[in-house]
């Protein structure tokens, strides 16, 4: 049974936004914004970061226990009394100069919202630029300083005279795949700004976004670019796709793909999406052999799990049965996973058998209907609903529509 409870209620923001988001002064690459907020109604789901009028960041604002997912099960499935959120911005993914930045929170109906005014911030991520040689200095690399190669002309100083390396994100549990010696990429510097987005769709209706949901089964890519910070390009440079579970620690970051960059400094990689949800990013290394490295901000592809369908007849009369089957993709859970076979009526989808499988079963499923009430010539459509076990292993999923005429 579905019910769709009314909720009148706005969410509000109990305290402002505070942090280095919100501060004018702060030009380092990742911000980070604090701010409160409670609701009388479904209570708080979803917090959403809009730079110049585009959703940039979206998240949730507290999960409350795991009650806070869709589809709802709960009258009040959210937090509604105040709640701490937090919301990060990686500036590596806008244009250099000033935004127009605002908070909203959003309430379980998706549509109740509250918003906090707009601020500006400035985004400058420009840094000095770095030689190949400096690059090898700063890492003990071959060809520094005292190692048995040339040096090359010296850096800009900090304090107490070391060289200053700044770029974006730097991934520090990670190993360079690539072993041998040698400098990457035309000009190879540590000074790096790469820029990642996933490409999902084909030809014509293709979109990019950090945050994508594909099926089991579909393919996506990840296309940027990867520059100085002086936003010239590094051409013919090695960068890496590596991956993690969505939620694990930062030792879990992996490396599965790669590409070379154009004279654009360009780059686009194919990622199957056969295997769970997962966090991605692209690393850039510099220099062979070392693992000093910049990395793009973090995309989200999160995995479907969905299911194929297949009917015995497409066309029955009153009184038949009908048999519906398929199978579940990506891993089965031990304890077994239940099938909703759904069909529609009006604007809905409503649950009529529910059918269990298992990893013995290798994810297939039976479903069966026997057809009474049919007065008239009728085309019902049916679907498989899939509600995975660990949310954060899959996404809610489903197969194809499937269409069966039955006359009286």
């Amino acid at each position: 049974m579905r019910l769709d409870l009314t909720d009148d209620a706005d969410p509000v923001i109990t305290a402002a936004p505070a942090g280095s988001l919100v501060t004018a002064t702060n030009t380092d690459r990742e911000r980070t914004l604090t701010y409160s907020a409670s609701d009388q109604g479904g209570g708080l789901y979803q917090q959403r970061l809009m730079v110049d009028g585009s959703q940039s960041v979206v998240g949730p604002v507290n999960d409350n226990g795991g009650k806070c997912a869709l589809p709802f099960r709960d009258p009040v499935p959210c937090r509604t009394t105040p709640v701490t959120g937090s919301v990060t911005l990686d500036t590596t993914s806008l244009d250099e100069g000033k935004h127009l930045v605002r908070l909203e929170v959003v309430d379980a109906t998706g549509v109740n919202k509250a918003q906090s005014p707009q601020w500006s911030i400035m985004v400058d991520n420009k840094a000095p630029f770095l030689t190949p040689a400096e690059v090898a200095a700063a890492m003990g690399a071959p060809g520094a300083a005292g190692a048995g190669g040339p040096s090359g002309p010296a850096g800009p100083a900090g304090p107490g005279g070391s060289t200053v390396l700044t770029g974006t994100t730097t991934i520090t549990t990670l190993s360079n795949p690539d072993r041998g010696p040698g400098v990457n990429g035309r000009p190879s510097t540590l000074d790096a700004v790469v820029t990642a987005r996933l490409i999902v769709g084909t030809r014509g209706h293709a979109h990019s976004s950090t945050r994508a949901v594909v099926g089991y089964v579909d393919g996506t890519r990840v296309r940027g670019t990867l520059r100085t910070s002086g936003g010239d390009a590094i051409a013919a440079a090695r960068v890496h796709v590596i991956e993690k579970p969505i939620g694990a620690a930062e030792s879990h970051w992996h490396a599965v793909a790669s590409a070379t960059t154009d004279d654009a400094g360009a780059f686009v990689v194919p990622l199957a999406a056969r295997g769970r949800s997962r966090d991605v990013r692209v690393v850039y290394f510099p220099t062979a052999g070392a693992n000093a490295n910049r990395s793009s901000g973090q995309l989200s592809l999160q995995v479907r799990q969905d299911a194929s369908l297949r009917v015995s007849r497409r066309a029955l009369r009153n009184g038949d049965r009908l048999a519906l089957s398929g199978r579940v993709a990506g891993l089965i859970p031990a304890r077994g996973l239940t099938v909703r076979v759904q069909v529609r009526l009006g604007r809905s989808w409503f649950t009529f058998a529910k059918a269990t499988t298992t990893r013995a079963r290798g994810g297939r499923f039976v479903a069966r209907h026997r057809f009474t009430k049919t007065t008239h010539a009728t085309t019902y459509r049916f679907r498989a609903l899939v509600l995975p076990g660990d949310r954060r292993r899959y996404a809610s999923g489903h197969s194809r529509t499937i269409a069966v005429r039955v006359r009286p």
